[in-house]
């Protein structure tokens, strides 16, 4: 991925978009206001809390209006996202949040810069994703996955999520594998580590103690586990993210 503009815009009018055909991905959430597209020659309207995904190839176009306080992400990427044009509604406090980071990350500008800029945007369009994805997803996957939620920090095993299902863990793990395309405790173990990214961008606590957040009383153990993951030890991530 390659984030190619960013712009926060506060306060002021919305820059006009004469009609093009745009070539990279463009993400933009309105936090106060509305912006007023057309994309594909179809009218889209993009109130306060919602966000526009315009695909490569697409042809938009954005006329000027009321001042609006919105963010702009575009990108270049070798994964497309699978989402619609219009996202209700996906403004959070963990997309808030994402953006104060990227603020901060864009106001100092040093050298990290382009490469933190590419894992904000990441984990922005990763969380959005996953909520699209829910909606889509089977019943016993979504619960299963809200299962392994509740629990990152503590024991799951397939036995427990049996249980918790009132399914065999071999059906739970057919029907998981069938869906997601890894088996269960991979996927808990990928969710593990993306946690870990997570606090460690936060940066509020110690080594230790983000692998203890996330299941692991072994140090050593998790932070083979974390490169294995995500290719970087934890030091490298606390180091180069914050």
């Amino acid at each position: 991925m390659k984030v190619v503009y960013y712009r926060h815009n506060r306060g002021l009018a919305p820059i006009a978009i004469k009609r093009q055909v745009f070539a990279i991905c463009e993400l933009t959430l309105v936090e106060r206001g509305e912006l007023l597209y057309r994309i594909d020659g179809a009218p889209v309207r993009v109130a306060a809390g919602d966000a526009v995904f315009v695909m490569p190839g697409s042809t938009r176009e954005r006329p000027t209006g009321e001042a609006a306080d919105y963010v702009s992400f575009n990108f270049q990427t070798a994964h497309l996202p699978e989402l619609p044009t219009l996202l209700p509604g996906v403004l959070g406090e963990t997309e808030r949040a994402l953006i104060a980071a990227a603020d901060t990350v864009m106001a100092r500008r040093d050298s990290g810069a382009d490469r933190q800029m590419r894992y904000l945007t990441s984990c922005l369009l990763a969380g959005i994703e996953a909520r699209f994805e829910r909606e889509r997803e089977h019943p016993l996957v979504r619960r299963i996955k809200q299962y392994i939620e509740s629990r990152l920090g503590g024991r799951i095993t397939l036995a427990d999520i049996g249980e918790e299902t009132f399914f065999s863990p071999v059906y739970c793990e057919t029907v998981f594998k069938k869906e997601t395309g890894m088996p269960i405790m991979r996927y808990v173990t990928v969710r593990r580590m993306a946690e870990a990214e997570k606090l460690l961008l936060e940066g509020a606590l110690s080594l230790r103690q983000v692998a203890e957040s996330v299941g692991y009383t072994d140090y050593n153990y998790f932070s083979r586990t974390f490169k294995k993951v995500t290719g970087h030890t934890p030091r490298t991530a606390k180091t180069s993210l914050l």
